[in-house]
């Protein structure tokens, strides 16, 4: 019983430390006004999630990691020319979402 709750803990610190850095992500390219497509604690297929605004928000059944979708990341996103494209702003703003 013990090596099951140790496990558990440990999955749950883990995904506590995902979140806080995926969420330093998410925090900074919102300041630097760049536009957020998808916010995701977690990998494989979603649980849970919901739109809100321009982001959609996602719990999925791995806990092993996550990510900060942004606009512009990829070609498959939409309009890498959006005016709220990770590509378009300053190199600083740029820079800063992509590294936080």
């Amino acid at each position: 019983m013990s090596v099951f709750i140790t496990f558990a803990a440990a999955l749950l610190i883990f995904g506590a430390v995902i979140a806080i850095h995926e969420f330093g992500h998410f925090a900074m390219a919102k300041l630097c006004g760049v536009q957020v497509n998808e916010f995701s604690i977690g990998m494989g297929p979603a649980i849970w999630h919901r739109q809100k605004g321009e982001t959609e928000y996602s719990f999925r059944i791995l806990p092993i990691g996550g990510y900060c979708a942004m606009e512009g990341e990829d070609e498959d996103t939409g309009n890498t020319r959006s005016p709220r494209s990770i590509l378009v702003g300053t190199p600083k703003s740029s820079i800063r979402a992509m590294v936080s």
